[in-house]
């Protein structure tokens, strides 16, 4: 939480040790990287699947 002085607003030096929007870069990255390896997971497995239903299609 930044520290306000009376009637001059938030100083600089509070504003410095506030890290709450790093914390949620951090966040924003880690969630962006698992979305980014279950897309490729999901990219590299499709043919597999795809033969897989193909096969239970035909047996039907």
């Amino acid at each position: 939480m930044a520290v306000v002085n009376k009637g001059k607003g938030v100083t600089l030096a509070a504003l410095a040790q506030n890290d709450d929007g790093a914390t949620m870069i951090e966040y924003a990255l880690i969630a962006s990287l698992v979305a980014l390896l279950v897309i490729a997971s999901l990219s590299l497995i499709a043919p597999a699947i795809s033969l897989i239903l193909a096969n239970i299609t035909k047996t039907l």
